[in-house]
């Protein structure tokens, strides 16, 4: 929904490894039945003397190094990734907002924030 951020982060082969923790955390929450949460990014610039300070232990996983942000390709940036707002649990109330929305407010049903679960 959030159309603001136009840039890509490039974490070379570590991509696919990536995304797949992404999905294995929405899995988790949609099996809980939580919505509303948000995919945070923080972004840290690197300068040559910071490189000195890292760490780069391919028997470690990422989140345990380098405060557990992922360093890019190029070694010019650290991303931080994190779900935040986590604590919005789907039920009869949000059910109700999301047809009240759709309904009586003539709102595109993938452009509300309280859709139902998969």
């Amino acid at each position: 929904k959030d159309n603001d951020f136009t840039s890509t982060i490039d974490v070379g082969s570590r991509r696919t490894y990536l995304i797949k923790i992404i999905e294995t955390d929405v899995r988790f929450l949609e099996s809980l039945k939580i919505m509303d949460y948000s995919l945070t990014l923080g972004i840290r610039r690197l300068n040559k003397n910071d490189l000195h300070d890292l760490v780069f232990d391919g028997e470690k996983p990422f989140y345990m190094q380098n405060d557990g942000g992922m360093i890019s390709s190029d070694s010019s940036n650290l991303y931080f990734l994190r779900l935040v707002d986590i604590f919005t649990e789907y039920n009869y109330l949000k059910m109700g907002e999301f047809y009240a929305k759709s309904l009586f407010q003539g709102k595109d049903p993938k452009q509300i924030s309280s859709v139902p679960p998969p």
